[in-house]
């Protein structure tokens, strides 16, 4: 397989990657809206915000905390 048929593979396995993390973060909200019990919510809400989890405070801070 010659490189640019490898790159383009690789785009359409990235694109179907992020379609399908799309649609399992609405899954995750629409099971957060009809969830009755608040933990559940606030974990179901942190789980479905990506942001949060790569964001360079968060990996500076738990390499500062792991040092």
């Amino acid at each position: 397989m010659e490189f640019g048929m490898a790159l383009k593979f690789l785009h359409v396995v990235a694109a179907v990657a992020m379609v399908a993390g799309l649609i399992a973060r609405e899954v995750v909200l629409g099971r957060a809206r009809r969830s009755n019990d608040i933990n559940q919510v606030e974990l179901l809400l942190e789980v479905s915000n990506p942001s949060r989890r790569w964001s360079s405070t968060d990996l500076f801070l738990s390499s500062s905390l792991a040092s």
